[in-house]
């Protein structure tokens, strides 16, 4: 079943999601040539965060969802310096494997593409969070 995160993506393998493209247009380049690479190579792959601005930083801090108030997050730069990621099936239902992003991860490094997952953190792992500059969100 879709929720309001994934509803709007685009589920075609190969084809581009157009709510994936909106997003990337608050991203950090490097993080734009990234992701363009990771969905090369998974196109089942999609965004659910870049920017997030004061508002939605403030709600996910009072959900316990980042542990980083506004403006000290990798997303609340502009462009932003951070992307979270998602699986979606061919049902339109996203997934949040830790293998999934893992993988994700070791194609980045091995690609030498300097991106941090946020998997390898011991204060607060967010598995599906990749970033440009580590602050240990």
């Amino acid at each position: 079943m879709a929720n309001s995160k994934t509803m709007n993506h685009h589920v075609n393998e190969g084809a581009e999601c157009p709510l994936c493209a909106e997003k990337l247009k608050d991203a950090h380049e490097e993080l734009v040539n990234a992701f363009e690479k990771i969905k090369a190579k998974w196109p089942d792959c999609h965004i659910s965060w870049t920017f997030r601005d004061q508002k939605d930083q403030d709600e996910f801090y009072r959900e316990g969802k980042t542990k980083v108030k506004w403006p000290k997050s990798a997303h609340n730069k502009h462009p932003s310096w951070a992307m979270d990621l998602f699986r979606l099936d061919s049902d339109n239902v996203a997934h949040f494997d830790p293998s999934y992003f893992k993988a994700i991860s070791d194609y980045l490094i091995e690609s030498l593409i300097p991106i941090e997952w946020a998997g390898t953190w011991t204060k607060f792992r967010e598995y599906d969070h990749f970033q440009l500059n580590p602050t240990g969100e």
